[in-house]
This record gives C-alpha cells, structure tokens and sequence, in this order.
C-alpha cells in the first residue's frame, strides 16, 4: 500500500497583512496552505481576494511558485492514512466547489494577533493556519489537541508529525522538495 501525504506551505510575503502580522507575533511566517498532490502542486487555504487589498479574503488554490517576491518559504509533509488522506481530499474539493460560501476571518485573525483570551469563531470563516489545522483534525490527519482559532502558522514548525521537506525562496521554475 502506498504511503500518503499531505503538505503544509508555510510562508511571509512582502503584503501589508503580513507585514503587520510580523509586526504583531514577530513570527517568520505569516501564512499558511495544504496540499495533497505533492510539494508543488496546488495548496488551498484562506488568503486575500485581490492582491493589493488585504481585506477581503476567500478560499483559493495557491501554488508555491506563485510568490515571485522574495518571501522565506517553508514546506512540511506528513505521513497520514489512506483513509484520512480521502477524507482530506473530498473536504477540500467539497469546499472548493462550494467556495464562494466561505470568507476570511479577518476578525478572528486580528483577535489572534493581539492575544485575546477568545479569538473569533464563525462558521464557514476561517483566516490560513485556523483552516489548515481544523482540516487536518476533522479528517484525522492530526490527533493532538489544538484550538484552531488560536493556532498560527508558525504553530506548523513546531507540529511534531510534521517532516520539513523544502526551505527556501520559491522561484518561477520549480520547488524541488527534499528531506532536510
């Protein structure tokens, strides 16, 4: 049987909501995404609408190769079941399908950055890494405890089934991913 994984994408971009974010947690990356093909095929999670405004966001496919600026990128793979690797794979075809029910939770987000005690929670709105982790927990990719809405993407480097797999600046070409 062959082994399953799924990819988490972590990433800073040089936007004005990232910049803030850094500003706020200090953290080295700011954003979040999951794949299931493999390190270079399409990643889905929450992130802005349009390029030069922040503040509308959706649920979109990205792809590593896709941040032209000079951004530090990160990419982890874990090893998952075949039965939570299915599970994965129709969430997020579900949801892409039904995209357009699902928005940004730029509250939630700010809450986060400030270190409130009870960040925002609203069904069918997440910000990146609060969707990342909630995916993975519902499809039994992850069973660790976590809260998803206090959960940031710099959370990722510290998951213990996580294996980095790609550190570096994504170029044009290609991401070449291989063990660390």
């Amino acid at each position: 049987m062959k082994e399953q994984y799924v990819y988490i994408m972590l990433v800073r971009t040089n936007t004005v909501l990232s910049r803030l974010i850094h500003f706020f947690t200090g953290d080295s990356y700011t954003h979040s995404a999951i794949g299931v093909d493999d390190c270079e095929g399409a990643f889905y999670g929450f992130g802005r609408r349009w390029k030069y405004w922040p503040f509308l966001g959706c649920f979109h496919k990205e792809y590593p190769w896709m941040f032209k600026h000079v951004v530090p990128c990160r990419i982890y793979r874990i090893s998952v079941s075949n039965e939570s690797y299915n599970s994965l794979v129709k969430l997020l075809g579900n949801m892409y399908e039904d995209r357009d029910s699902y928005h940004y939770n730029f509250a939630g987000v700010v809450a986060l950055w400030l270190g409130m005690s009870k960040p925002s929670r609203r069904n069918h709105h997440f910000f990146c890494s609060q969707f990342v982790i909630w995916a993975l927990k519902q499809t039994g990719c992850v069973t660790e405890e976590f809260k998803p809405e206090e959960f940031r993407p710099s959370s990722f480097c510290t998951l213990p089934c996580a294996k980095l797999i790609y550190e570096g600046i994504p170029s044009r070409s290609r991401v070449i991913c291989r063990g660390i």
